[in-house]
């Protein structure tokens, strides 16, 4: 008898243990919320300000990519564009 009242004790015990465990978790997981919160409120202007300069010299500058081939029929038959 003595045996099962320490043993219910005991899992109480761990069962409160537990508990408190989530509740830290918790705890962190709101304080790093709080801290990327505001970090994204105080650096997101500056952030946004960076990607419309950057936008906008990308706009203006000369596309890096080959144009395009026109489609023409080449001797012999063959299309590039169309192969059937």
């Amino acid at each position: 008898m003595l045996n099962s009242k320490r043993a219910r004790k005991s899992l109480k015990h761990r069962h409160a243990e537990e508990g408190q465990g989530l509740v830290e978790y918790a705890m962190i997981l709101l304080l790093v919320s709080v801290l990327v919160i505001s970090i994204l409120v105080l650096v997101g202007p500056q952030v946004g300000s960076t990607f419309s300069a950057v936008n906008s010299t990308l706009q203006g500058a000369p596309s890096a990519l080959p144009s395009p081939t026109p489609c023409v029929n080449l001797p012999g038959g063959g299309n590039p564009c169309n192969p059937h």
